[in-house]
This record gives C-alpha cells, structure tokens and sequence, in this order.
C-alpha cells in the first residue's frame, strides 16, 4: 500500500496520466468527440475531465489510484474521499455516466450498477437485493444525502467502477498507441502525457492531438494500408506452414484437438479469446497447430504464426516484428492494423523454447509475455500459445502467464493417436497393421515416432524391419536417410559433418535453431537435408525436423567418443537444457553399450556434484524401460532411504506406472519381501502399488494378495484396504473372491462390512463389470 505524499503523489500522478491518455486513444479513433480536461466552475467539480461520446453522451471521469492501508474502496471511504459528491453532481444534476477509476476495487458498488442497469424499474430492482446489498444500498443513499431510494437507483445507473491495475493500463495504452501511430509508443506517450498537463481548462480535439503529435514526426498508423506489410503477412503465414511436417507421410491425420479450438475459435458465442495448447514433446501439437492454422486461413481471418525457437533472442517485441514482417513494429500492432477490428489470430508456437525449465532462451519470456498482454488489447484478436505441457506446469513464469489470461483462456490437451489411427496410417503406408507388436502400436501412438516410420518406410516396398524403442526408430531413420543422399551429397561424409556441426552449434547456444552461418560452407548440401525432412529452414534459420532427432544426434555424437556422461555434466552447465540430453544419452548407450549405461547411472547417481533434478531424471529414464534387468534393479535399489530402506520418492515415482517393472519385482520376490515387512513405509507403499497396477496386472495381484491374506488381522486390513479402496476388487474373479472372503468373515465389523460393499459395488456396477 502507498505511503501518503511523496513517491505516492508521484504515483497517483502518473496513474492519472495514463488514463488520459487512453481516453486520448477513444479520441482518435473516433469513438470520443471532444475531451475537456479539468473543466472551470461545476462542470469541473471532483472529476478530472468530461468528455462527449460519439453518440453524444457525456462522460464525467474521476481517478483515484488506491488509498492508504485498503485492498479495496468502501462506501464510506468513497464518502470521505469525495467521491460520492461526484457522483451525485454528475449523475444526478447533471445527467453524465459518471466513470471512477483505481487500481482497487469498489466494494459492493460494481453489483448494484449491474442490477439497476439489467432491471428498468425501481421497484424490481429493490426486491432483487439482497440483504447485504440493501444494506449498502441505504448507506449508499445516506451518504449520497438524496431523498429517495429511486435517486439513488439513478445514480447507481448512471455510473461505472472500474479496477485497472496499473500494469494492464500501461499495457493497454502501448499497445493502442502502438496499433495506431507510427514510431515508438513511448515516444507517443511522452507526448501526449505532456500535452494533457498543457492543455487544462481546455476543449481538446482529434485534431489538436494529431497536430501536436505531427510535430514530433508522429502519424496515423498506415498498416492497414500498407499492401507491402498484408504481403509480408501472408508470406509468413506461407513460409510457417511450408517450413514443416504437419502430416504423417503424405497423409494428414486430423486431430480432434484441432477440430477443439476451430469449433471454439469460429462460435461467435463463445468468450474464449486465448488458447493454451499442451502436451509432451513428439505428441503432434505441431501437427494441431498447422490443421488449426490452415482451416482458419480458408475463412479469411488474417493470420500471424511463428515458432520462438526459429527467432533471434530479443526482450523487444518490435524487434520481433522487424524479424517476421520487416518492420520495427509490434506484431501485435502489426497483425490488429492489418485486420482492421476484424476477427485475427496470433500464433506463438514452441513457448517451452523461451522456458527456464528448459534452458532454451528465457531472456526472450519478457518480449512474449509483452505480446500475450498486447493482444489482450484488441477485443477481435484471438490466441493460441503452443507449449509442451513440462514446461508449463514447472515454469513459474508461464504458470503466471497461464494464470493471467485464465479468464479468457481455455487448455486443450494434446493426447496420444488411438490405435485405429495407428493401424490407418501404417496399412497407408503399404505396411500390414497386423505385422506389429502390441508394444509397437503403443511406441507408435507418439505421432513423432509414426512420422519416424513413415520417414524410413517411403519407397521400401512395404518390406517390415524390427523396433522395440524410439532409438530403434531414430536408428534406421539415420541409415535411411544417411543412404539415400549418399549419393547426391559433395562427399561420403557430409552428412555426418553437417549434422554433427548443427548439432554443436545448437548445443553452444543453447537454441534449437542456429544462422545459417553457423554451419560449414555448402548451401547444396544443406538444402538437401532440408529437402530430405532431416532439417528445416525458416529465414535464414536451420535447425533439425524436430527437437528430439537433435537429442538422438547429440546423444550419437556423445557416444561415439566413449566419454562418461559423469564428465559431460561436470564440464557443463546442469541446468535444464541438459535434461532431454542426458535421456537420449542413457536410451542410446543402454541400446548401444549396457556396460557403459550401467557406469554411467551408477557413477551419476553416487556423485556428490550432479544435481538433484538430473539424478530424479536418470531414475526416471530407468523406470520407463520395457525390459528391466537386475543390474538396474541393483541400482534403483541402492538408491534406498539409509534410515527406512525403502524406495525414495524418485524411485518410488519411477516404478508408479511401470507394469515390466511390476512384473520384474514380482518375479524376482521383491514385492513378496516388501508386504511382509515389519517397516510401515515399504508395507504401504508396496500395499499401494498393488491398488495402483491391479487393472494391469490383475492376476500379479492376486496371487500377492492371497499370499498376504490371512497372515494376521493387520495384514487382511490391508489386503482389503487394496481391494476396496482401489477398485482393485472389479478387476478379476480372484480379486472379487478374495474380497467375499475377507469382508464377510466371522468378527468383521458390520458398519465397516456395509460400507465396504457399498463402495465395492458403486464401483463394481459402474465399470461394466460382471452381475
């Protein structure tokens, strides 16, 4: 809260001054005719200036930043700080809409305006009052020192209260200012701050406000007259939509998140102004967005997508605009000046690039987030921020950024292809569905590894090749491509020289997309790998297809000098950045060289200097493998809590949702040892695992729970607790006989056998299960 005098004043100040010049704004854009600042006499009486609407109604406005000590204004505050007698010298005597403006917020005031303005006669109004609100009300109208409650209803209709935090106005007015004229909006705003302190006692015109803006070399935007720009604007929209993969092979498979937001985007009914789309990394958000963008192009909308990794860090975005449509301008300004108070949307692809949990370039967040609160400006402009869901759940910044435009923003979650579209695109791809695993389908379901196998596939006469893994996939991608532009590339050994080299200019900078002058010479060879969707160009950008081939190139590279991964992470940075390497490092090694894999994990994981977070994630890179063996087992278990010995929460969080690792555990009598514990931790975490993994390995279960039942009174509890709690009884006749079995047995208590059935049963009924 502000202190009184000084520093305050000097806040309130300047709070007041970009109010004025955001009722500037409404000036030139003709919604305002005349504006009269701190008007002589009556007219001028607690406001600090009246203006004439278009329609010409006139507009009484008082500004009053916040007040000491409060989160809010009351009625008696408002009284004391003359603000009522405002509102009834220019509500009431002289018929204006009375407008107050703060950063706070007026108590109860907002509600009634509301309902006077919703209801058109008095006496409805009065009955549809709470208790509280009459309470207000009359202490409204005492306060306001008017005879009847009728005049104070008048009142209330004829005025508005209106919290702006300050941040949002300072927004709002650049963002206007920079939609509408040309140069800097800061230069503008100097101006026209300065001349509002000039012009007091005075009847200020459009044209007074163009006039002394001329002065200083400022005009009228001519965006929307620029046909250069509309063209810049439409080749961007072209050079996005052409710089990437949107299908899978030739076929592009529609995606029931894209028809999500275009039916959202397209119902002029819905308040939805700004899209979050989510999902982790290879699951087709690229694929949705490209749908997303295409379909709203053929309705006419002007459209502005990029992607912020194929950008040049910048914290201004003007100059992100300059690099998109060569002009030193917001793109937001840009994109509404084009659409002209039209319907437009701005497309922010690869968020997760400016995220400090990735460790791309989080310097560039401020430019974004700049762009996200100008947008909010123009009420036609809809967006669609593409993040990968990591990211937006462990950054705090896009947390915050989320949670700002909560109001106006909808999450669609990105999800894996269903196996019927897995089958559709390989049988596509001339390749019988019925050739592949299960575990194949479940590997394909990551749209990035069904676009890896249409990649390697293309030209091979449907004839089938093995995978049990994205580096099997990553693998023969590599041989494919590497063969077919063996003969067409300047030497044998180019494409390993171009992609180790973009790969180590990526790495240095820490980007996903480096300047073409990065790379060695041979404009020929580059565009082949482009041609041959290894990389991709945008400008005068390259960077791989996709960010997870540059890991798989990195973790190659890495590995073919036999260097211990323990010396990579001492010799660099352990921030975020070198999360997906370090996965694709121990994916390729345990493949490639298990003895190497092993030392690596084990050696990590001892080391006293690597951090927490990348030691959780080697854990989890062992918890996902599909085929565990017992000297991983004999690292996961060294990894035991010294005073409890049972699993850390790593591990434990590893193993959660792994059913080999079940199966591994089971098999070797890990979890027989577990539920037979005297330690309550390991009891009840092995107890809960089995309720967790029961609908996958039912029969795994039983025999653990059989084995457990009966041993003593305290194990049937939990044996139970398994059963009912978990729904785990509904997953297989063992599992519903054993839990007969112990609920009804001789003692058991009948409230608890009563409530126990009841819950058994809801869940019973409700999954389909047997009568």
């Amino acid at each position: 809260m502000p202190l009184p005098g000084g520093d305050a004043d000097k806040a309130g100040n300047r709070y007041e001054l970009r109010w004025t010049v955001r009722q500037f704004i409404r000036l030139l854009t003709d919604e305002v005719v005349w504006i009269e600042l701190e008007p002589i006499g009556d007219e001028g009486d607690r406001i600090e200036f009246r203006l004439c609407r278009s329609d010409r109604r006139i507009e009484a406005h008082q500004v009053k930043r916040q007040q000491s000590g409060k989160a809010y204004w009351t009625i008696a505050d408002l009284a004391r700080a003359n603000v009522l007698a405002g509102l009834r010298k220019h509500a009431l005597d002289n018929a204006a809409e009375f407008i107050f403006v703060s950063t706070l917020p007026t108590k109860s005031l907002p509600e009634l305006q509301d309902r006077a303005q919703a209801i058109t006669d008095f006496p409805t109004f009065q009955k549809s009052l709470s208790l509280s609100l009459k309470g207000d009300f009359d202490d409204l109208q005492r306060r306001l020192g008017v005879d009847s409650g009728e005049e104070t209803w008048r009142a209330v209709r004829q005025s508005r209260w209106i919290p702006v935090d300050e941040r949002e106005l300072d927004d709002t007015v650049h963002a206007l200012l920079g939609a509408y004229l040309t140069g800097d909006p800061q230069a503008a705003l100097g101006v026209l701050s300065m001349y509002s302190l000039e012009a007091v006692h005075r009847r200020v015109t459009a044209a007074d406000l163009l006039g002394v803006l001329a002065e200083r070399g400022i005009q009228p935007s001519d965006v929307a007259r620029d046909r250069n720009l509309a063209a810049r604007l439409r080749q961007c929209q072209e050079d996005y939509l052409e710089s990437q993969e949107f299908g899978i092979g030739d076929l592009a498979l529609p995606r029931r998140e894209a028809d999500q937001a275009i039916g959202i985007l397209l119902d002029p009914d819905q308040s939805t102004r700004s899209f979050f789309l989510v999902g982790p990394a290879g699951m087709g958000k690229t694929g949705a967005t490209g749908q997303i963008v295409r379909r709203i192009a053929d309705t006419g909308w002007p459209i502005l997508p990029f992607r912020l990794d194929r950008l040049d860090p910048t914290q201004r975005p003007a100059e992100i605009g300059r690099q998109l449509l060569g002009r030193e301008k917001s793109p937001v300004a840009i994109l509404a000046g084009l659409a002209a108070d039209g319907d437009c949307l701005l497309v922010i692809e690869q968020l997760d690039a400016v995220s400090v949990v990735s460790g791309r370039r989080p310097e560039v967040f401020d430019a974004v987030a700049a762009l996200v609160r100008e947008a909010r400006v123009h009420a036609n402009m809809r967006l669609l921020l593409v993040c990968r869901a990591f990211d937006l759940e462990n950054d705090a910044r896009l947390r915050d950024l989320r949670e700002q435009e909560k109001t106006r923003a909808t999450t669609i979650s990105v999800g894996p292809l269903d196996q019927e579209q897995v089958k559709q695109v390989v049988a596509h791809l001339d390749l019988p569905p019925e050739q592949f695993t299960p575990s194949q389908i479940e590997l394909l379901r990551l749209p990035l590894n069904l676009a890896i196998l249409a990649g390697v596939t293309a030209g091979n006469d449907g004839e089938p090749f093995g995978f049990s893994s994205a580096k099997d996939l990553y693998d023969t991608f590599w041989r494919r491509k590497r063969s077919d532009l063996l003969q067409v590339l300047s030497d044998h050994n180019a494409f390993e020289v171009l992609l180790y080299a973009l790969c180590e200019a990526m790495n240095e900078r820490q980007t996903l997309s480096v300047p073409r002058g990065c790379l060695p010479p041979g404009d020929a060879d580059l565009d082949r790998l482009v041609s041959a969707d290894v990389c991709a160009r945008q400008g005068s950008r390259i960077g791989f297809f996709h960010e997870g081939f540059f890991d798989y190139v990195f973790a190659r590279r890495f590995s073919e000098t036999g260097e211990p991964l323990l010396n990579l992470l001492r010799s660099a940075e352990q921030d975020l950045f070198r999360r997906s390497q370090v996965r694709q490092i121990l994916a390729y090694r345990r493949d490639d060289d298990f003895d190497a894999y092993l030392r690596d994990l084990g050696d990590c994981l001892a080391a006293p200097d690597v951090r927490f977070h990348i030691k959780k994630l080697m854990i989890g890179v062992v918890g996902q493998v599909s085929d565990p063996r017992p000297e991983e087992w004999e690292i996961l278990e060294g990894q035991s809590g010294e005073q409890t010995a049972r699993p850390t929460d790593p591990v434990q969080t590893a193993l959660w949702s792994s059913a080999p690792w079940f199966r591994f555990l089971h098999d070797q009598g890990v979890l027989t040892g577990w539920l037979a514990s005297e330690r309550p931790a390991i009891i009840n975490f092995g107890f809960n695992w089995l309720g967790h993994i029961a609908k996958l390995e039912p029969d795994r279960v039983a025999d653990l729970l059989e084995g457990q039942a009966g041993a003593s009174p305290e194990r049937d509890e939990h044996v139970l607790g398994v059963l009912y709690r978990h729904d785990a009884a509904a997953e297989s006749e063992r599992l519903e006989a054993l839990f007969y079995r112990l609920a009804t047995q001789p003692g058991r208590n009948w409230a608890f056998v009563c409530g126990a059935f009841k819950t058994f049963i809801h869940s019973h009924c409700y999954r389909g299960s047997r009568g």
